[in-house]
């Protein structure tokens, strides 16, 4: 048998794959659609490198396939014109593809709830059904809407399934109940309001079963399902999060009226009101229950922790660089103070006594080893954060400058930080862990007598930035800033350390990076005259701006 798959690298489309693979035999084959080369570990995985968008890239792989389960799509809710490209020509390539195949038994599309969502009139008393007259609010919605009419009208036998709100381990930061728990986790108070709108749920695990169990269903042929295992509001469900990150609720501010209103304003309200307040979004499909859902499905009193985990104050582990000394080693103990584990990474690791928590690795940045030895060890444990805190520098001209020097600065505080994240970052985006990029107050302008350290800060903050942009929706990135900071970086850099007083406590920039983190803040710039020069320096020619950091550089370092 031969199983053609895409979307098998996204949130359902990894756990599908885990169970369609238990489901098969040996001898079965699985095709699968994916974007970035990787090495399956099941023999019978096969990749077929390609995007949706260029369909000469994996037509070939379809023509002999006996079971078709369409996962892709641009699955973000929204509005454009992309999602006809993405969710609706890919779709109607591959039934053409199929049409009249003498082995396809089934193309299984997944679609979505909001294909559906609701009629101007409907005062929301009743849960939505696969027999409700579809009214989608969003281009996104539309656009699964259409690839579900081609699919009907192509004559190629289908199941069309409609998941409500998957949840589980590893989805989108910014997907609903992830971005619930992240705003409990940030504000707890939140979940003091009881929001009676309920939301259609399906644990991750449970949609893929339902899933595979097309394949052994036959009265799932040519049928359309709503996907939902129960509703339940979106209150209760904050609750839950609540007591799974902070404890009990103390009291809860009930919110007996919103429903009504919404009942008969939703034509007018934004869908986060209708949704919060109303029964926007409840489903039902009792066929559903029936034909596919398991036998005893996964509730969110027990799925909620599978979310909540990302967000778990102390939850697995942190790697901390240049941990060592300076600001490394004050971060390693305030994390350490506040019961989280922590991977201490330096060339010299004198300072760092190894525990049950505090697992010390002697690695040089520097050398793409010691980048590896550091994934090694990370391999098996689950990821809190990343800092990366290692940084060198060496005071002087740079016609002065010793090559080695010059190599050093470079290869530590650029090549570093962006080897050992990228090498980590898979499994950094699966734990949503926090990454934070210490650069420095020197990376907001030039500095002659240290232009090669300032240059290397400065690319490390602007890096840093565009990498939050990015990864927005996955994990939190902290570029922190500090100014001078009373460290080992004064004496082995050659900067003057008379000047002392005017340095930063290293235990206080830990305490700020920490705090920074927990508000998931982007940026911070730590010092205040170093805030009122930054920001001064902004309005003056670049010629008098050189000649005033030139001055300062050389009476305070």
């Amino acid at each position: 048998m031969i199983v053609f798959v895409t979307g098998s690298s996204g949130f359902v489309g990894r756990v599908f794959l885990e169970e369609l693979l238990r489901h098969l035999g040996p001898t079965d084959v699985v095709r699968v659609l994916v974007r970035r080369p990787f090495t399956p570990t099941d023999a019978r995985v096969r990749p077929v490198a390609g995007d949706l968008l260029h369909p000469a890239d994996w037509l070939p792989a379809l023509r002999d396939a006996d079971w078709m389960f369409h996962l892709g799509a641009d699955a973000t809710f929204g509005d454009g014109g992309h999602y006809h490209a993405v969710n609706v020509e890919p779709v109607r390539r591959m039934l053409a593809a199929f049409a009249g195949s003498p082995t396809l038994r089934r193309f299984v599309f997944v679609s979505t709830v909001g294909a559906v969502d609701r009629e101007p009139g409907d005062r929301l008393q009743s849960p939505l059904t696969p027999d409700s007259p579809p009214r989608p609010s969003s281009d996104y919605g539309r656009s699964k809407l259409a690839a579900e009419k081609l699919v009907r009208e192509s004559g190629v036998p289908y199941t069309i399934v409609r998941p409500g709100w998957v949840y589980g381990a590893g989805m989108r930061g910014n997907s609903h109940l992830s971005a619930l728990a992240a705003l409990v986790s940030r504000s707890p108070w939140f979940a003091s309001l009881a929001f009676p709108g309920r939301v259609p749920l399906i644990h991750v695990r449970d949609l893929a079963r339902a899933l595979v169990r097309c394949m052994d269903v036959e009265q799932s042929a040519n049928m359309t399902y709503v996907a939902v295992t129960e509703n339940r509001s979106l209150g209760e469900i904050a609750r839950l999060f609540h007591e799974d990150l902070h404890g009990p609720l103390s009291r809860r501010i009930p919110l007996p009226w919103a429903g009504l209103a919404v009942g008969r304003l939703h034509a007018w309200l934004p869908l986060k009101a209708n949704v919060l307040f109303g029964d926007y979004l409840a489903a039902e499909d009792p066929a559903f229950r029936d034909a596919l859902l398991p036998a005893n499905p996964i509730r969110i009193e027990t799925g909620c922790g599978d979310v909540a985990a990302a967000f778990r104050k102390g939850d697995g582990w942190w790697i901390v660089t240049g941990a060592n000394s300076g600001i490394g080693l004050a971060v390693t103990a305030a994390l350490s103070r506040r019961g989280c584990s922590v991977i201490a990474v330096d060339r010299c690791v004198d300072d760092l006594r190894e525990s049950d928590s505090l697992r010390v690795i002697r690695a040089d940045l520097a050398d793409p080893a010691g980048i590896e030895r550091v994934a090694e060890a990370a391999a098996t444990v689950k990821l809190a954060g990343l800092v990366n805190n290692a940084g060198v520098g060496f005071k002087g001209d740079f016609a002065d400058a010793r090559p080695e020097h010059l190599e050093t600065t470079v290869t530590v505080n650029i090549l570093a930080p962006l080897r050992l994240t990228h090498r980590l970052l898979a499994q950094l985006q699966r734990s949503r862990a926090a990454i934070v990029n210490i650069a420095s107050s020197v990376a907001y302008h030039p500095l002659p007598g240290m232009a090669t350290y300032a240059a290397s800060k400065s690319f490390l903050l602007n890096w840093s930035l565009a990498l939050g942009e990015e990864l927005r929706h996955t994990n939190p990135v902290v570029t922190f800033s500090p100014s001078g900071t009373n460290t080992r970086f004064q004496s082995s850099g050659g900067v003057n350390g008379a000047g002392a007083a005017g340095l930063l406590d290293p235990q206080d920039v830990a305490r700020e990076v920490l705090r920074a983190v927990d508000r998931h803040e982007r940026h911070r710039l730590m010092g205040w005259k170093s805030s009122v020069l930054v920001t001064g320096s902004r309005f003056l020619p670049v010629k008098q701006r050189l000649a005033v950091w030139r001055a300062l550089f050389k009476k305070m370092r």
